[in-house]
């Protein structure tokens, strides 16, 4: 709509996919978003522009916590999700040892599109509910969502591509919660997530180092894993030290600033570090998790 003015608005599921009657001010005025009560009907573009113009993860979170909830403030059924389960993409989410649905849900739907071609299916507890507006980043307590693309043949390549554009809207607006999963039925690999320390130790992971591992490079989501299982610090990701002229002067993938230590992928420069008296460490250094053990345990925490 931007690169082109004069074309169509591009669709949303919202209006369908929200439980009708009932006003939902006072679910937005509880998280705290009230303002953003319409912020789901903007653009993708729109959206990203507020993102850039203030609007925090914490506050897309939470407009994604008010969503689900418009979706599936009813009455859990299990009978609801027996086809999402059933289904190629149900089969993979299942197979992965990090997803599970809640144990003994009160709240949950699962909506389908037209001809089925994709759902967006939640389960919630109201018990977690009632404490999350104060824990939003709990992935424990947030709702579990799962967004569903079928493979569905039968639907014409028109229509197919007019669902794809209102599945993706909604999911821009629902993959901020960390307790939300994309899948679908054909050509879909989650294995790689099983690596992730988000997932490995996610039962007791902390706000500070669920957000290292969501911003950190690849090259050392093991090495977070194993230092937050040490019971170690989060570190800073992609800290940037600062000259006297205000410019960036050197920059590291992950930083202890409190005990000046670095971490630096390979082929970086660190003499900039090391000339401000920092312990510098580069990744694929075979002692590289002993050294910097070690050095975040010298005087302390």
């Amino acid at each position: 709509i931007f690169l082109e003015p004069g074309g169509n608005k591009p669709e949303t599921p919202w209006d369908k996919a929200f439980m009708s009657g009932g006003d939902a001010t006072p679910m937005y005025q509880r998280f705290g978003v009230v303002e953003q009560k319409n912020f789901h009907v903007l653009t993708a573009f729109e959206q990203f522009r507020s993102h850039l113009s203030g609007l925090t993860d914490e506050q897309l979170q939470r407009i994604g916590v008010v969503l689900t909830m418009r979706v599936a403030a009813v009455a859990y059924q299990s009978g609801d999700f027996t086809e999402i389960n059933a289904s190629l993409a149900g089969q993979v989410l299942e197979s992965l040892p990090v997803f599970s649905w809640p144990k003994s849900p009160d709240l949950g739907r699962c909506w389908s599109s037209t001809d089925k071609q994709f759902q967006i299916a939640v389960q919630a507890c109201k018990a977690d509910l009632l404490a999350l507006p104060n824990d939003i980043a709990n992935r424990m307590i947030q709702p579990c969502v799962v967004l569903r693309w079928a493979d569905n043949p039968t639907v014409a390549d028109g229509e197919r591509r007019r669902l794809w554009q209102q599945w993706w809207h909604a999911a821009n607006l629902l993959l901020p919660l960390i307790n939300t999963w994309a899948v679908a039925d054909v050509e879909c690999n989650l294995a790689p997530l099983s690596l992730s320390p988000v997932f490995q130790v996610a039962s007791g992971m902390t706000a500070e180092w669920e957000e290292a591992a969501a911003y950190a490079a690849s090259e050392v989501q093991g090495l977070l894993a194993s230092l937050f299982a040490a019971g170690l610090m989060a570190p800073v990701v992609g800290y940037q030290m600062m000259g006297d002229s205000g410019c960036v002067v050197a920059e590291s993938e992950l930083a202890w600033p409190m005990k000046k230590i670095a971490v630096l992928l390979m082929g970086a420069e660190g003499a900039v570090f090391e000339s401000q008296g920092w312990k510098v460490v580069f990744v694929g250094d075979a002692e590289l998790d002993t050294t910097l053990r070690e050095h975040l345990k010298e005087g302390g925490e």
